[in-house]
């Protein structure tokens, strides 16, 4: 017997489509800017061991973390916000 093709009334081969949950709240649309840092394997693999041991994504505690951060060192964010830097160096094209 051959499986039906996937289209979006039909998007597993033996999956039926998923309810509509009018009781689901609505998702909050937050703005999200991707950070780029640099941490080392070891410490990486241990933030991805503590998330999935809380069944959260690597986000979550980073999140949490930044958020911490802000919290604690408040002088700091305001003494950067009250320096202007000057006009920013354009960068090279690669």
């Amino acid at each position: 017997m051959a499986a039906a093709p996937r289209s979006p009334t039909n998007p597993g081969l033996n999956r039926p489509p998923a309810p509509a949950h009018a009781a689901l709240p609505a998702r909050k649309a937050v703005t999200r800017i991707q950070l780029g840092a640099r941490i080392s394997e070891a410490k990486y693999r241990q933030l991805k061991l503590a998330a999935v041991l809380r069944g959260v994504t690597v986000q979550t505690p980073v999140d949490h973390a930044i958020q911490e951060f802000l919290t604690n060192h408040p002088k700091l964010l305001q003494s950067s916000l009250s320096e202007r830097p000057a006009k920013s160096i354009a960068r090279r094209p690669r």
